[in-house]
């Protein structure tokens, strides 16, 4: 996993808002975690769970991100992604 250097002085920022009754959404200063394979602009690497792709620092959000931050949230880390995009498998019977 990949801790955001950005996510504390984002957190202050929010507080600080926060006080001064300025509020940002529904998920003002909530921390949220952010799977490698979702593109962030905040210098964290998005390899999609690839060691090929392990230093891609991508430059922009992708739109989720932005949908997020614009309601508030503050991206503080994300996950790295394993398989081919499931964590469980399930059989019906």
């Amino acid at each position: 996993r990949e801790v955001s250097a950005r996510a504390m002085e984002n957190a202050r920022i929010a507080d600080c808002e926060f006080a001064e009754g300025r509020d940002r959404g529904l998920l003002h200063g909530i921390p949220v975690l952010i799977k490698d394979n979702i593109l962030t602009g905040a210098g964290m690497a998005a390899s999609a769970g690839a060691a090929a792709l392990g230093s891609f620092l991508p430059n922009y959000d992708a739109p989720i991100v932005r949908r997020l931050r614009d309601a508030g949230a503050i991206v503080s880390w994300r996950r790295r992604s394993y398989g081919s995009g499931g964590a469980t498998s399930c059989a019906c019977v």
